[in-house]
């Protein structure tokens, strides 16, 4: 007996020292702190140079990159953070998705962590309302979020067409000179359209946002006005003109925006501030017909108020709630939100969340209109779509209603009364 208490007390502290472990920072014996970080990634569109040159700038954290294919993201990220998977920190693809993982707790607030590390906040005062909760900060960003309109300019010049950029220069770039250029552009003949938007809910309601129309706000009120109807019906008019590919067609042919822009279908696409990037990535590996980096040029979305809005939130990631490596963790997202991680974002050809004119001499080399470079940069108020705790049961909704709008099974007057009591009942039934 006595030597099982001998035993006993021997094994103690092995206890108290593994349970410590468990919700202190883990401090390996030798070597830099390992990182697990999880994002997607599908060959082009993946974080490589981000985390690698973090890791040759840092020698005391590394990041363990843990990719996830992206059209898989979302629910295999959902399912390891419900089991409770060891994760450090982790990239969010869909925004909106943060407000339930915080509410479910997988989401460590960054404030203490700000303070701790002297990290200055105040360059991130542009994006406070897409990385707060009730004053949590929950997430840094390493790319900004805008939308913008795309262009190949030739079709343009070809026809005697205005651009798009003159048409912002001179004041008229409103929703339905937009339409009315997408019509003009056109061949209308089903093959080369006028201007393209993608498939995801979150860009049929371009205008809608950009009038802060949220659908459902933060309280659970409903929030629509006429933006809402207009959002569909420039897509309606425009698909029923052969003016634009039709978004069914694009879903069952997986067909993505790229390939629209790239192969010369559409010569104007409204996207996010990504797609840069993919346009370097095309033109490097020859998948661009017709044009050449001269030809392609970036301004603003169409807008119909006399203060502009862009729309978006900028893309972000997390520390884990459960993470043991927190301070770590914050290391790497607070340099992605740095001058330092910018530089590496601009040489991508995406928009960094800070901008110097360092960073927009390295934009230059992939956005070589000094135009389209002065747009892509500007300092203009952006509006987060459908962005609350709603945000991504709304934006499926949406998805389902245009297509249901489109196919011609909802009037505009059903559109609009049908809409509303699901909201309503979204919001009834959201915790």
């Amino acid at each position: 007996m006595k030597k099982l208490l001998v035993a006993f007390l021997l094994m103690l502290p092995l206890v108290s020292t593994f349970a410590a472990g468990q919700q202190e920072e883990a401090a390996p014996a030798d070597g830099p702190v390992s990182v697990d970080f999880y994002t997607w990634s599908d060959g082009d569109d993946d974080y490589s140079d981000l985390f690698e040159a973090f890791n040759a700038a840092n020698s005391d954290v590394q990041i363990n990159p843990q990719y996830i294919p992206p059209a898989d993201y979302e629910s295999k990220l959902t399912t390891l953070l419900a089991g409770g998977m060891d994760m450090d920190a982790y990239m969010q693809k869909r925004q909106v998705d943060m407000f339930a993982q915080n509410a479910n707790g997988y989401i460590e607030p960054l404030n203490d962590l700000i303070k701790k590390h002297n990290f200055d906040y105040s360059t991130m005062k542009s994006w406070a309302d897409a990385i707060e909760v009730d004053g949590d900060v929950l997430a840094l960003p390493h790319r900004g979020g805008k939308y913008y309109t795309y262009y190949n300019v030739k079709p343009f010049e070809a026809k005697g067409l205005p651009t798009p950029t003159e048409l912002v220069e001179k004041g008229e770039w409103t929703w339905d000179r937009y339409v009315e250029l997408s019509q003009q552009v056109s061949e209308n003949d089903g093959k080369t359209f006028g201007s393209s938007i993608y498939t995801w809910g979150s860009c049929q309601i371009y205008p809608a946002g950009q009038n802060n129309v949220q659908f459902i706000d933060s309280d659970g009120n409903i929030d629509l006005n006429e933006y809402a109807l207009k959002s569909v019906q420039i897509r309606k008019t425009l698909e029923d003109g052969l003016d634009m590919p039709k978004l069914v067609d694009l879903k069952v042919t997986k067909t993505h925006y790229s390939q629209v822009f790239y192969s010369g279908m559409s010569p104007m696409l409204l996207i996010g501030e990504w797609f840069p990037g993919i346009m370097r990535n095309g033109f490097d590996k020859g998948l661009v017909e017709g044009f050449n980096p001269e030809d392609f040029r970036i301004t603003r979305l169409p807008s119909d108020s006399p203060e502009y809005y862009s729309v978006g939130a900028p893309t972000f990631g997390h520390v884990h709630s459960k993470s043991r490596n927190k301070d770590a963790a914050f290391q790497a997202l607070s340099w992605f939100a740095t001058i330092d991680g910018a530089k590496v974002e601009a040489g991508l050809g995406l928009l960094p969340p800070v901008v110097n004119d360092e960073v927009k001499a390295i934009l230059a080399k992939n956005i070589v209109d000094e135009t389209s470079l002065g747009y892509f940069t500007e300092d203009v108020p952006v509006r987060p779509m459908i962005y609350n705790k709603y945000g991504s049961k709304v934006e499926q909704l949406i998805s389902r209603f245009t297509e249901m709008y489109l196919m011609g099974d909802l009037t505009d007057a059903d559109y609009l009364s049908e809409l509303e009591k699901e909201l309503q009942t979204i919001a009834d039934t959201t915790d």
